[in-house]
């Protein structure tokens, strides 16, 4: 069996994806594996997150992003 490594940019593309079906949950799931697998966000990663929290009128968890981002330097 051949194994995969996962990156920030197929965690993306699914993210992406969870963020056009508006499914915050899963979005919050997928970060966590993320997190867990020491897959770090990049800043494709954080503008998904700052899309679709806008979309869902979450303004300020998307402000909160932002500044998470800011904080990472990424």
């Amino acid at each position: 069996m051949m194994r995969v490594m996962v990156e920030a940019a197929s965690s993306n593309t699914l993210l992406a994806g969870l963020g056009r079906d508006l499914d915050l949950k899963r979005m919050n799931i997928l970060l966590a594996k993320m997190k867990e697998m020491e897959i770090k966000p990049n800043v494709v990663t954080f503008g998904i997150l700052i899309h679709h929290l806008c979309k869902m009128h979450r303004v300020n968890e998307a402000l909160q992003v932002l500044e998470q981002m800011m904080a990472v330097g990424d």
